[in-house]
């Protein structure tokens, strides 16, 4: 029943006085500590449309804040500032700084991802477009709070416009791995048959690198999809594991992956340009955009796919990267070399009873007669592979024996001009492949190789 209708006095409803502690609160906590100013301000600059916490970015036991000022001049925003002081920490840098790239959009903090005790951050900049990303696809960046330095450069893995970089957040940690993540919003994509403007949001990992992690970036970046259930163990386990077990350069593995990737029929139906292949090499094999003298430098070459494919899985950058997963695990020379051969000549890693066996006649090969004992066996082995059942049901043509034995013995592929003159030679019959067999295997370029398998005796 309602005592306000019964009551004698004026039906007037009041509230219970707020409690002691809320009192003590409110005078606590409702003070100004710091106005923050750009140290770059700029008509409509924006300075404060985004901004967040962060952690303790400078090592004094207090939090610190970022600040974003999207459209103010590169080079000026986003700025991390001394939570305790207000004072200006840094200002970070678009490493693909553009005028309408709105970088700093969007910004957050996102718990240590480098283990330096430190707070890191995320800044989006939904508008960028680097090299050959369409239009307004978006990137976003992660830094180290306590320098300023770029740590990581995420892409959306269905470029197109989609604004990627828009809203950016930390993930305390999603995969169980101990690791904070992120996870980034690309409000206006719409890949496949997904509707126009469907949108999509992404988590990233941002751990150390694992070969796990390696292998599903390679199908997210050059197949743009996820692996098949089993896949990502496959590989690690067939092949990542074998190179170990087996004492041979663990970087013939990420390698193969890549070629066998960029040179299926599903990445081919993928349509990338040339500049976009290129793009993408940039980000399988060195985890970051080409600069625009990079692009520019390739854009302008002459080059195949192949082959430039193979500059990037050998390069000195990508060996770094895998070096860090696989310390000391260079292999054994002799077991390294009989690998590229079985690469070169078959297509494929070398099997163990193969390996085993080659190994050790490569070996009394170099203890007989040295760096030409050697070259005698690699030519041998050449002639026995050729007439095998295995090379024989590749129906290969002449193109297809050319590009082999330059990856046999030279360790690389032929350029386009390379290929034309040595197969007119095979074509016309003016050269037999056993011709070429001792042309590559007598070449001042083979010999180098085998002084750096096998040294000189």
């Amino acid at each position: 029943m309602d005592t306000e209708i019964l009551s004698s006095e004026p039906a007037v409803r009041v509230r219970n006085p707020a409690p002691k502690w809320l009192d003590e609160r409110i005078s606590l906590t409702g003070n100004l500590i710091h106005t923050l100013v750009s140290p770059n301000e700029e008509e409509f600059g924006s300075f404060g449309s985004s901004l967040s916490g962060i952690g303790d970015a400078n090592g004094d036991g207090r939090s610190d804040v970022i600040v974003g000022a999207p459209y103010e001049e590169p080079r000026t925003s986003p700025n991390i500032f001394d939570g305790a002081t207000g004072e200006l920490l840094h200002t970070l840098v678009s490493p693909n700084e553009q005028e309408d790239g709105k970088f700093g959009c969007c910004v957050s903090g996102i718990g240590d991802v480098n283990g330096d005790g430190r707070g890191d951050v995320i800044v989006g900049a939904d508008t960028e477009y680097p090299g050959s990303s369409p239009q307004y696809s978006g990137q976003a960046y992660v830094f180290d709070g306590a320098s300023g330095k770029l740590l990581h450069v995420l892409a959306s893995p269905n470029e197109g416009g989609g604004q990627f970089g828009r809203s950016v957040s930390g993930v305390e940690d999603a995969n169980g791995d101990g690791w904070p993540d992120v996870i980034v919003g690309s409000p206006c994509e719409s890949p496949g048959t997904s509707p126009k403007g469907a949108g999509r949001a992404y988590i990233f990992y941002l751990g150390p690198e694992t070969i796990s992690t390696m292998i599903e970036s390679f199908y997210h970046l050059v197949l743009g999809r996820e692996p098949e259930e089993g896949a990502v163990e496959a590989w690690e386990q067939g092949y990542f594991n074998y190179a170990v077990d087996f004492d041979i350069d663990v970087r013939f593995v990420p390698r193969e992956m890549g070629r066998l990737f960029f040179l299926s029929d599903e990445y081919a139906a993928r349509e990338r340009t040339d500049a976009r292949f290129i793009t993408d090499c940039y980000w399988t094999f060195l985890s970051r955009y080409p600069q625009t003298q990079e692009l520019d430098n390739w854009t302008s070459g002459e080059w195949n796919r192949a082959e430039a494919m193979t500059i990037f899985a050998e390069s000195e950058e990508f060996a770094a990267r895998v070096t860090k997963m696989y310390p000391d695990m260079a292999g054994n020379p002799t077991r390294n070399f009989v690998t590229t051969m079985y690469i070169g000549l078959l297509d494929r890693l070398v099997d163990q009873s193969g390996l085993e066996y080659a190994s050790s006649v490569f070996d009394a090969a170099f203890a007989q007669g040295g760096l030409e004992g050697c070259r005698a066996q690699a030519k041998q082995m050449a002639r026995d592979i050729l007439v095998s059942e295995e090379f024989l049901s590749k129906n290969p043509t002449t193109e297809d024996y050319v590009i082999r034995f330059y990856r046999a013995f030279l360790g690389r592929f032929p350029s386009a001009s390379e290929i034309i003159y040595w197969s007119a030679e095979l074509d016309s019959g003016r050269r037999t492949t056993n011709d070429l067999i001792e042309i590559f295997a007598d070449s001042p370029e083979f010999t180098g190789r085998l002084q750096e398998y096998f040294g000189n005796p």
